[in-house]
């Protein structure tokens, strides 16, 4: 068996087990799967923009807040179905990248930067002039909770757990797809080298568009998920602690990889939740984790993951030699 089926294995074991997760793993455990859930695909979303597309783009957590008081107001206020609301709520989210997309087509770089950033801090202003509606700082309450045929998500977390596990794989599948696509290998072809990217004919304003409509609305889904779970939409997501921890996790688990993403987004939320009880030194204790893990590990978790895939393939390849002189 070579290395690829060797993946295939291990990524299959540990999709059983986050499967079969909710039987034994208790309330406490599900809730935090189900968040891990969640900031692995916003980041990877972020990733695909950030890392494969080059875009430093700083809108992403104003995407999720878009997408999540988009599918809240109609639902609140309109009575539409939360199922429906997912949907809404990644459309208000593409609306809003498409948007923002708009002046960033002829910028480049830190300009990028500061334009998203400014998207980032004018939401909140707009949840506070429309404080009648959104519920200002409070927040917006009063979100539904999904209903499967004769099933109420609200009377357990298992149903978010699952449903949660089921947007996880479908939107990283979708990510996948694309990073192994004909748009993908134009991402990257203008992160790397723009001018030759462009010489053969790869629009470079196409396929920012693109990128930005496409992350921004699975963000938004997962906007709109997460505000269903926790019952609130509330301008909190765009607050300084959170944008940190997400960025944090796409750049620990690896930029321009796919598992790390992934990978980030599980490591971040269960290392910052286990230092809860530290109190005031936990900004301190979590730093420290993550300057010494970047040190150790530049290429981020991605690259510890393949560094062990290596050692994986050379000890292999170095026993099925052995076998095989033996066999002489």
């Amino acid at each position: 068996m070579d290395i690829k089926h060797y993946k295939k294995v291990i990524v299959i074991v540990l999709l059983l087990f986050l499967l079969s997760c909710p039987l034994f793993s208790g309330s406490y455990y599900t809730h935090l799967l189900i968040v891990c859930f969640i900031w692995a695909v916003v980041t990877s979303a972020w990733n695909l923009i950030m890392g494969y597309a080059g875009i430093y783009s700083f809108a992403q957590l104003a995407f999720f807040t878009v997408g999540s008081y988009g599918a809240g107001l109609v639902e609140v206020w309109w009575g539409v179905s939360p199922w429906f609301g997912l949907l809404i709520g990644g459309l208000f989210s593409a609306f809003a990248g498409f948007v923002i997309a708009f002046p960033c087509l002829r910028l480049k770089g830190l300009y990028i930067c500061l334009v998203t950033i400014a998207f980032h801090q004018v939401i909140p202003i707009f949840i506070k002039l429309g404080a009648k509606w959104t519920g200002g700082d409070v927040g917006l309450m009063g979100m539904p909770h999904y209903q499967l045929f004769s099933y109420n998500f609200g009377g357990s977390k298992i149903g978010y757990y699952y449903l949660g596990f089921f947007l996880f794989l479908l939107f990283n599948g979708v990510i996948y797809k694309i990073i192994n696509s004909n748009i993908g290998l134009a991402f990257v072809a203008l992160r790397d080298s723009e001018a030759f990217a462009e010489s053969l004919g790869v629009d470079r304003q196409k396929y920012n568009l693109i990128v930005f409509v496409i992350s921004a609305f699975i963000t938004g889904v997962m906007g709109a998920f997460y505000i269903h779970y926790l019952k609130v939409a509330t301008p909190r997501t765009l607050e300084i602690e959170i944008f940190a921890a997400a960025i944090m996790m796409v750049v620990i688990g690896g930029l321009g990889k796919f598992s790390g993403a992934i990978l980030g987004a599980f490591f971040v939320t269960f290392i910052d939740e286990w230092l809860r009880t530290a109190g005031l030194i936990r900004p301190i204790i979590f730093g420290a984790i993550i300057i010494v893990g970047i040190m150790l590990f530049p290429a981020g978790l991605s690259g510890l993951v393949e560094s062990f895939y290596e050692w994986m393939d050379k000890t292999l390849g170095k026993n099925a030699r052995i076998d095989l002189r033996e066999g002489h």
